[in-house]
């Protein structure tokens, strides 16, 4: 024993340990963000791009696989999760979950959107990307206009697809306030973000196209939801799973006046209660205004979903 601690006093022994400390310390800091953030849709912004919507699918991979039994890697598919969703999902990619999953939308005033699609598989993993090329899923996405139904492979682990969407509606000119860029919020670290930039007021043509694919999003809280987004300059929101059984985030929204504050509560407190109607029980959202300032702050809450995805993923335990 007094071995072991004349080694512990020894100044070389004290120097290594501490310089080891400084090199974990140094790659916590520096090294483990390149990894656990989204940085590939970087590389396609453009200073036309208004939209972004950031998905980092492997922050959910432990938690999903604690839920599912061993007999998942052999199951081919699930049944369906929700209404909502189009179909089964097959699980061939379900151990394999890409670590980034972006979309971006530049905007071409008159014409639309050019919209990019990135695709950050696991290192040396091309289960995802298979299994999404072969289930043609980018079809139903039908409000863009895509070149191909395939990605395409332009780097290691790095897939991308293009595509458009058509502008119907007539250019409109707005008066913005112009406050602090939008961009700030992208912080690259969330399971999801969404961003979108409305200076020109384009999201209802983005809304426009969606009615055209979806049309159940034709509904009697339409006239509220437009006349919500004309009074919108810009809106974020991320989400993460922060325990079992719950993801949570926040939403932020910037009116283009004061005069349009009652508008968006409106638009926000009835889509609120569309996607409750749309979600199986026990599942529940909850969007709640917490702050009152130039900025409309909501807290986002989605939760009861566990019980539900088990008995998705085959495990019927409960």
């Amino acid at each position: 024993m007094n071995i072991v601690f004349n080694k512990i006093r020894n100044p070389l022994f004290l120097l290594l340990f501490f310089f080891l400390l400084l090199i974990l310390w140094l790659s916590w800091v520096f090294v483990s963000p390149i990894f656990s953030r989204a940085t590939a849709y970087k590389k396609y912004i453009q200073e036309t791009t208004t939209g972004y919507i950031i998905l980092q699918p492997y922050k959910v991979q432990k938690y999903i696989r604690k839920l599912a039994p061993t007999a998942t890697r052999w199951i081919k598919q699930i049944p369906r999760f929700t209404s909502l969703q189009p179909g089964p999902i097959r699980l061939d990619w379900f151990h394999n979950l890409p670590r980034e999953f972006s979309l971006l939308f530049d905007y071409i005033p008159g014409s639309g959107f050019e919209t990019h699609l990135i695709i950050r598989e696991k290192r040396n993993s091309t289960a995802f990307i298979e299994e999404l090329n072969s289930s043609h899923f980018l079809n139903e996405f039908c409000f863009i206009n895509w070149r191909t139904p395939l990605s395409s492979n332009i780097q290691r682990d790095l897939w991308i697809n293009e595509g458009f969407v058509y502008k119907k509606t007539s250019p409109t000119s707005i008066n913005t306030s112009h406050s602090s860029p939008p961009s700030k919020f992208l912080k690259n670290k969330h399971l999801l973000e969404f961003l979108w930039i409305n200076r020109e007021q384009n999201a209802i043509d983005i809304l426009d196209n969606l009615l055209r694919c979806f049309p159940r999003l034709n509904n009697a809280y339409l006239p509220v939801w437009q006349n919500a987004l004309n009074n919108i300059e810009w809106i974020y929101f991320n989400l993460n799973l922060v325990e079992d059984n719950l993801i949570a985030g926040t939403l932020i929204i910037h009116p283009i006046t004061p005069a349009g504050t009652m508008e968006i509560k409106e638009g926000t407190r009835t889509l609120n209660e569309w996607i409750q109607s749309q979600l199986p029980s026990p599942i529940q959202l909850e969007i709640s205004e917490t702050t009152h300032s130039e900025d409309l702050y909501w807290e986002i809450r989605f939760y009861d979903f566990e019980t539900r995805l088990k008995r998705a993923l085959g495990n019927f335990s409960d």
